[in-house]
């Protein structure tokens, strides 16, 4: 009687890789096998597309270590291989302006949050077409009344990034409005 072994298939999960939190990335690499008939199963299923493909996507909100199994329909031998997908966090971009009127300087406080890490960079677009700046805190000076969309993008110290738009009211410089009437002494 004649035994033919067959060669394992090969699993393959790909290169571990460094995603920032709710990003997506696409894991899996080049499984081979001696038959075209294999079938693909991953753990860590709910943070995947399909568990079933041989390349899906993950989705992970912290960093997860997935585990393949490329299994020959044909023969049932099969391969283990495994990926790790570490997570980033991304920080939260939050600001306040003070309400000023128009040619006076507005202050702009960062309240930006990161859950661990920290923020590298700040990056303001002050929504009038010509004030931006790259530091934490800045102040800015319009010189028309109106509302302005305040944009603030962040980008952490590994690369992730976040953004917010509020809008700020300047207000027109008031007009003194009096009259004056000449009075003398003992005229009231």
């Amino acid at each position: 009687k004649t035994i033919t072994v067959v060669p394992l298939p090969t699993a393959d999960a790909g290169a571990d890789q460094i995603i920032c939190d709710r990003d997506t990335v696409t894991i899996g690499g080049t499984p081979t096998s001696s038959t075209a008939a294999v079938t693909f199963l991953w753990d860590n299923a709910a943070s995947l597309n399909d568990a079933t493909l041989a390349n899906p996507l993950a989705f992970p909100s912290t960093t997860t270590r997935y585990k393949v199994t490329v299994t020959e329909t044909l023969t049932g031998c099969t391969d283990t291989a495994s990926v790790v997908i570490s997570v980033n966090p991304v920080p939260v971009a939050a600001f306040t302006a003070a309400a000023v009127c128009e040619n006076e300087l507005t202050q702009f406080t960062d309240g930006s949050t990161i859950p661990s890490g920290a923020i590298a960079s700040w990056s303001w677009d002050f929504g009038d077409g010509v004030g931006t700046s790259i530091q934490q805190n800045p102040s800015y000076q319009y010189t028309a009344a109106g509302t302005y969309q305040v944009k603030l993008v962040l980008e952490s110290a590994l690369g992730c990034t976040d953004s917010i738009t509020n809008s700020i009211v300047i207000s027109p410089k008031p007009t003194p409005a009096f009259t004056f009437v000449n009075l003398c002494e003992n005229d009231v």
